[in-house]
């Protein structure tokens, strides 16, 4: 997991919050004071951009569509859990980080900081599925960690074969809650270690050396805490 710079909230997202309209006249902070879920205020807003010649003057459009487009540009076009490469689609996942399906965060339901993309979390993968990411993480269950935090990377630290390690209390919790030690991100983390660490990748490597030098080797690296690898990992990779 890696800090993500969060920035200001755009522009047309605020304007739509302050005066959109959807059948009635009352705006978001009426619609806060009723009895109405965040589950339920989440679906005010229209999953798809609407079409400019189907538009009405004076009403304020805006969609999930062109939120997700703000915010996955701003974190790199990555999860913000697991840090794997997310799409510009509806395979990635508006993620509300303080849940809005619980009662005391239904006002920040629309607050652009508690809104994050993640990847589908496995939904879309083979079988045998292996959830993690917000697909993994319970319903309502609240997080003790945050990427938006400055400090997010110095609670992980990671191996030469992909492995996700704990460095505090906190940062096993949400290993587990997330399910970030699976062996799919344990892989995908492995050959992007491995892409820095050596000249070639560990498959190539065999090609070239016998398998026990190559796994000597991978032992040998194994026992080093790759500090200098962590900014490269949380921080760019696609995998």
């Amino acid at each position: 997991m890696k800090h993500i710079d969060k920035k200001e909230s755009p522009e047309n997202f605020e304007n739509w919050k302050e005066k959109y309209k959807s059948g009635s006249e009352k705006n978001l902070e009426e619609r806060y004071k009723t009895d109405i879920s965040g589950n339920d205020l989440w679906e005010v807003l229209p999953s798809s951009s609407i079409k400019e010649d189907r538009k009405e003057e004076g009403i304020i459009y805006y969609s999930k569509q062109e939120l997700r487009s703000s915010i996955i540009v701003e974190q790199g076009f990555i999860c913000c859990y697991c840090n794997q490469e997310v799409k510009n689609d509806n395979t990635s996942v508006l993620e509300h980080f303080n849940p809005k399906g619980l009662k005391q965060y239904k006002n920040q339901t629309f607050d652009y900081k508690n809104i994050l993309i993640s990847c589908n979390g496995g939904q879309k993968d083979p079988k045998p599925k292996y959830s993690h990411c917000d697909t993994n993480r319970k319903k309502g269950e609240e997080l003790p960690l945050s990427p938006l935090q400055t400090d997010i990377e110095e609670h992980f630290d990671f191996t030469i074969d992909g492995q996700i390690i704990g460095k505090t209390d906190a940062g096993n919790e949400i290993i587990g809650k997330l399910g970030l030690d699976i062996f799919k991100l344990e892989d995908l983390r492995e050959s992007a270690i491995r892409a820095i660490v050596y000249e070639n990748p560990f498959d190539q490597i065999l090609e070239f050396r016998s398998k026990e030098d190559a796994l000597r080797e991978k032992n040998v690296y194994s026992n080093l805490k790759i500090k200098d690898l962590n900014h490269f990992v949380l921080q760019s990779s696609r995998f």
